[in-house]
């Protein structure tokens, strides 16, 4: 029997055992904190997500006030784009008036536009009438009535 205490008091044995309690500690502990870094990513992974899905929670609430939006600039986008367009109008009648031509009466609707006035004589009244493409409708008088309509462009 005293051989074998001396057998398992031996100094080597001793110290493999040591080295293998070192060891296993170590793996543990690295094992440990490499367990405790995978629920700290785990942790801020979800809270990502968390984060995320009030952000699209929200968006899908925001949804009916951009269309909405949407709707509103398309009006205001249409409307601008011809809030210009009896002054054009307006303007191109002007320099297309030849002199002795009095305007009486102007009326857009829709893409028509109605003139009417008086001239001094017809040759002037067709003469206008032609630089919008249409054909005039005359009173014969001392003075010349006149109206036509044409597209407006």
């Amino acid at each position: 029997m005293a051989g074998n205490v001396r057998a398992w008091l031996d100094w080597p044995v001793w110290i493999a055992g040591a080295i293998a309690l070192v060891v296993a500690a170590l793996v543990n502990l690295n094992l440990a904190d490499a367990l405790e870094y995978e629920q700290d990513k785990a942790r801020f992974v979800r809270n990502e997500v968390a984060k995320l899905d009030r952000e699209i929670a929200e968006l899908a609430d925001l949804r009916p006030h951009l269309e909405i939006f949407l709707a509103r600039s398309y009006a205001v986008q249409s409307l601008q784009k011809d809030r210009d367009r009896p002054a054009r109008i307006l303007a191109d009648i002007v320099r297309k008036r030849p002199a002795g031509v009095e305007l009486t009466a102007l009326s857009l609707q829709e893409s028509r536009v109605r003139v009417a006035g008086t001239a001094t004589s017809e040759d002037v009244v067709r003469a206008f009438a032609r630089a919008f493409g249409a054909t005039p409708q005359t009173v014969a008088g001392r003075t010349i009535a006149f109206s036509f309509e044409f597209r407006a462009p």
